[in-house]
């Protein structure tokens, strides 16, 4: 493992353009594969979720607990057996190397916060790079049973539903919502502000 390696520039602005043939190729199976790794990772978390697990403050200053760091772990043994030359990118492990096109991005519990408070909506994130280009996606909601999948050149989809933005067209009918207003700083406060009054719904 390398946490000093530079992390790759991604490219999204590329991601619509045609994949190699044997990418295009390996795609079905790369996303059963990340379903299964994420069927794993939801087994892990929910052992987990309210009951109390024991929490440590990082560097940062932000929280991460016993369950962030056993999740990814189950998450890169899985893909350490199946892929073993795939890069790694995890948030709790730092990096694991590779010259192989594919690299996975890994968020073990996206919403630590939520995690350890016994709310449901923190989620696992799993992410697929090929040469930089994002071609696959997955936000699993375990406590919620909701899997959000997008993949290059598809519709993406909840629990297998295809899924889409509402027809709105103006601000005024939007529903927005936002992070916890102590993560705004700056500019950016007056900003949402802004926003949050226009719109027909604020979360």
């Amino acid at each position: 493992m390398n946490e000093e390696a530079t992390v790759p520039e991604l490219r999204f602005e590329d991601s619509a353009l045609p994949l190699e043939p044997a990418a295009v190729e390996a795609l079905p199976e790369l996303v059963r594969f990340a379903n299964t790794v994420a069927d794993a990772a939801r087994q892990t978390s929910l052992r987990y979720f309210r009951v109390d697990p024991e929490m440590l403050i990082k560097a940062d200053g932000s929280p991460v607990s016993v369950a962030d760091r056993e999740t990814e772990q189950v998450i890169r043994d899985l893909l350490a057996r199946r892929y073993p030359g795939h890069g790694v990118f995890g948030e709790e492990y730092g990096w694991t190397t590779s010259n192989d096109p594919y690299t996975w991005i890994v968020d073990p519990i996206g919403g630590t916060k939520s995690f350890l408070a016994g709310a449901p909506t923190y989620g696992m994130l799993l992410a697929l790079l090929y040469d930089g280009v994002p071609v696959l996606g997955i936000v699993d909601i375990p406590a919620l049973d909701e899997r959000w999948c997008g993949v290059v050149g598809q519709t993406a989809a909840m629990n297998g539903r295809p899924v889409k933005t509402r027809n709105c067209t103006a601000v005024e009918q939007a529903v927005l919502t936002v992070i916890s207003p102590d993560k705004l700083k700056g500019d950016d406060r007056p900003a949402v502000e802004e926003l949050s009054r226009l719109a027909r719904v604020r979360r």
